[in-house]
């Protein structure tokens, strides 16, 4: 492990914040992670770089509640991605639950730049969390069988891309750069379920309903 996870402290706020700011479209500032550590229950945990002279990598702030960890704030340093750091900082708090008190860990999705939202998607579907729309949150449970992300529904992906706009320009992206199968199956689920669920207006950049369908149509061919 290249990463020492410890309790947060005052002198790392400044690093978290601009850590934030890196990968959010709408970062906290020193002052919100402040007036967030202060309500009851909020903890703030920070992965410091053993081989980097303590740079913080990466940050994490969540609420204990009764039956569940509500994590409000994640990041990884983008330099670091998939390099086992989120798994390290996530195995931290999973071990925080037991099945006789806090059953749930909860993340709380927020708008990532463009370009970080499939990594975030991929994260948590490969660490088997599910999307419960009711609540707005992806959830991983003790004693529980693992429910895949539902890909066949666009909900989860406005969690992080923030407008429908937004996701079907992802959409977009993704069927260029990419042919893997599973992203042509998640791509071609939701795509389905857009044009299921009525006309899309049109959205600047030439990208409509009839877009959708062509890329629908091009998938159908392969």
């Amino acid at each position: 492990m290249n990463w020492h996870i410890r309790w947060g402290i005052r002198r790392d706020l400044k690093d978290m914040a601009m850590l934030d700011g890196t990968l959010f479209a709408e970062p906290w500032t020193e002052e919100k992670f402040v007036e967030t550590l202060r309500q009851r229950n909020h903890i703030s945990m920070v992965a410091e770089s053993i081989i980097d002279d303590g740079f913080i990598d990466g940050f994490m702030v969540y609420e204990l509640n009764k039956h569940s960890i509500r994590v409000v704030n994640y990041a990884v340093f983008p330099d670091v991605h998939r390099e086992g750091l989120g798994t390290q900082m996530l195995d931290k708090l999973w071990g925080k639950l037991h099945w006789k008190r806090r059953r749930h860990l909860d993340f709380q999705p927020r708008r990532l730049k463009c370009g970080l939202s499939s990594r975030a998607i991929s994260f948590f579907e490969k660490h088997e969390f599910s999307y419960l729309a009711d609540r707005g949150v992806l959830r991983r449970s003790l004693g529980r069988v693992p429910i895949s992300i539902p890909f066949d529904t666009n909900q989860l992906l406005e969690a992080f891309y923030g407008t429908p706009e937004a996701t079907v320009r992802a959409f977009e992206q993704l069927l260029a750069r990419q042919t893997a199968r599973d992203v042509e199956m998640s791509a071609r689920n939701n795509l389905n379920h857009m044009l299921s669920n009525g006309p899309i207006d049109p959205i600047p950049g030439g990208i409509t309903r009839e877009t959708i369908q062509q890329a629908m149509d091009i998938m159908r061919t392969r």
